[in-house]
């Protein structure tokens, strides 16, 4: 009896390990999805830096669903999903950073172009 039991609560415990890692049905492809953890982040600084009000953050959360056609409970399988792999998951993570802090020093490039650009037009304004 011990023997059958032991069995049983191994055979349960396999099934259960075989079903989380099954892929789920309209799994977001990894490119999609990075960019959905690259917006949620956003959503989520912004929510830190501004404090606004939940509606505002709730409205924004559809409106990044909505812009990559994904339901909330579609992201969350699907995040469920690749958390189950664990490097796999570490590589998309970093890949979002590395795509944020691009973003990032594009952005201070840009900023940095138009000031001189600026400091150009003034100067060229008061020689001529």
């Amino acid at each position: 009896m011990r023997f059958f039991l032991s069995l049983l609560a191994l055979t349960i415990l396999l099934a259960g390990c075989r079903s989380h890692r099954k892929t789920p049905k309209n799994l977001i492809p990894q490119n999609k999805y990075i960019n959905l953890l690259i917006e949620l982040q956003l959503l989520k600084s912004y929510q830190q830096e501004q404090r606004p009000d939940s509606s505002t953050v709730d409205s924004l959360r559809k409106v990044i669903f909505k812009k990559y056609d994904v339901t909330q409970q579609q992201f969350e399988k699907s995040h469920k999903y690749y958390q189950q792999h664990v490097k796999a998951q570490n590589k998309r993570i970093n890949e979002a950073i590395e795509r944020l802090r691009k973003d990032r020093m594009g952005r201070q490039d840009s900023l940095r172009k138009r000031r001189e650009d600026s400091m150009k037009a003034r100067h060229n304004k008061i020689h001529h």
